[in-house]
């Protein structure tokens, strides 16, 4: 039987950044066109952008230290390439003229308009990017990228996008790790319904402890779908030097671009969906492997994170 620890409800003080935060600066990448109008950038505007060659030209966000070469020695579990939950897809990050891209996925809330990631995908030139989730982002017969249940554009507000983490994050990577976990609203798709209600969500599952058996994690290294698949269990590691203590997961093959794919506990293969405990983030934002991630623990901090998004939507 599951037993499920309740979270604590206490009032947690909390630096909440509500918008994005200016962070680490990256190597070049591919230049492509800069989209007609910046101030826009809803479901329509990210498809008529994020063509088939566009999203070809992304690159993982330099802030994130996954390696797509480098493996530490550890027996992971094999991971294999095969659709993942509809739920988990593609973070688009577009920037003056560079895309890059992530992992996110959807959380269960009551506006049915939430996605989380890690906080280091989404730090860094606020006023200059636009966000868009490719929920279940895979290839047609023709090989083309394609999203099939289209794009849902992270919603702007003055000139910002809507994204809740824990402001001291950015200020310190290191010190901070165990917060690197953000949550952003994102609007209704082309058929004007919200995200959550198209693909799905997974629950959000608090102070739940560190060990834990069958933990489906789901991401998307490099830029070619299908997204890798693993199941395996978790156990702590805490670092020197490096405040707080990590949910580890053994799972070969999940570099760059894997960074803010989720831990799904109890997944059911019917529905496609699980308790969401943690996001490969963390320590070394993630890991600086292919075949150990990391996550922040998701106590009282993470659950208060999300319920200051749950109120802050509109």
């Amino acid at each position: 039987m599951r037993r499920r620890s309740a979270s604590r409800r206490a009032g947690v003080a909390l630096s909440v950044a509500a918008l994005l935060v200016l962070g680490a600066a990256g190597s070049p990448a591919p230049r492509v066109s800069r989209p007609a109008d910046l101030d826009r950038w809803s479901s329509a505007d990210a498809t008529a952008y994020l063509t088939d060659e566009r999203m070809a030209t992304a690159r993982v966000w330099p802030g994130s230290e996954k390696s797509a070469v480098v493996r530490s020695g550890a027996a992971g579990t094999p991971s294999g390439r095969s659709a993942g939950p509809p739920s988990v897809g593609t973070l688009f990050r577009v920037e003056r003229r560079s895309i890059y891209f992530c992992t996110a996925s959807v959380v269960s809330s009551p506006g049915r308009n939430l996605v989380v990631t890690a906080a280091h995908c989404v730090t860094g030139h606020e006023n200059a990017q636009r966000l868009a989730f490719a929920p279940g982002l895979r290839r047609d017969g023709s090989g083309r990228l394609v999203a099939p249940y289209g794009l849902f554009t992270v919603v702007r507000d003055s000139g910002r996008a809507r994204v809740w983490m824990d402001g001291r994050y950015p200020t310190d990577k290191q010190r901070y790790a165990q917060y690197d976990v953000a949550f952003l609203q994102v609007g209704p798709g082309a058929d004007h319904r919200q995200v959550e209600r198209t693909v799905g969500g997974n629950r959000l599952w608090t102070d739940t402890g560190f060990r834990h058996s069958g933990v489906r994690l789901v991401a998307y290294p490099g830029a070619d779908p299908p997204p890798r698949n693993c199941t395996s269990g978790t156990r702590p590691a805490a670092f020197p030097g490096w405040p707080g203590t990590y949910l580890r997961i053994d799972c070969d093959g999940y570099s760059g671009g894997s960074s803010g794919g989720p831990f799904l506990a109890d997944f059911d293969e019917r529905t496609g969906s699980g308790d969401l405990i943690g996001v490969i983030g963390g320590y070394r934002t993630g890991g600086p492997t292919d075949d150990i991630s990391y996550s922040a623990y998701f106590g009282r901090n993470i659950k208060a994170l999300y319920e200051s998004a749950v109120r802050g939507v509109r």
